[in-house]
């Protein structure tokens, strides 16, 4: 069984099957999980929900970072290209997972779908203006990063325990 289909269970459950929204992820576990129907209109009327094709690129490293990404459906994989040419896989994003927050000029890495997809995409500033706009927004933001970078440290620790051997046979 897919480990997604109890999440699409309690979205049904809770938002019904009719909008764009009521079958999004985010609004179980992502962006959107705690904004009310006001608010949500609101965002929604800010957001442009763009469809994609398995193995494009929702953003490249080093595109200009204007945009952030909820994916509505689909998943995609971060990606870094090292300088050998090599790509260095970061991780994996799912159904509500928000893709391409950062405060840099340029995105760190590319995200490349693996499934077709529907992106709710938020140019930068109009995200900004809402976060200020709606503080429990910008709360959710907050914890998103949080919860990403307790991610990153424990996968650091786990690295970090390997042998030697098992640091070198994993790459």
């Amino acid at each position: 069984m897919n480990p997604l289909d109890a999440t699409r269970r309690l979205m049904r459950d809770a938002l019904g099957d009719g909008e764009i929204c009521g079958k999004c992820g985010s609004r179980v576990a992502g962006l959107c999980r705690p904004l009310d129907v006001a608010t949500l209109d609101d965002v929604l009327a800010e957001a442009e929900h763009v469809v994609f094709g398995a193995r494009e690129y929702l953003f490249q490293e080093g595109d200009r970072a204007g945009h952030v990404f909820t994916l509505v459906h689909g998943t995609a994989k971060l990606v870094r290209l090292l300088p050998d040419g090599r790509e260095q896989v970061l991780g994996f994003r799912f159904t509500g997972d928000v893709l391409g927050y950062t405060t840099a000029a340029a995105y760190p890495f590319a995200a490349q779908l693996l499934t077709g997809a529907t992106a709710c995409r938020l140019d930068r500033p109009r995200l900004d203006a809402l976060m200020r706009r709606y503080p429990a927004l910008e709360r959710r933001v907050l914890d998103l990063c949080v919860q990403e970078l307790a991610a990153t440290q424990e996968q650091l620790v786990s690295v970090g325990r390997r042998t030697a051997e098992a640091r070198l046979a994993r790459s």
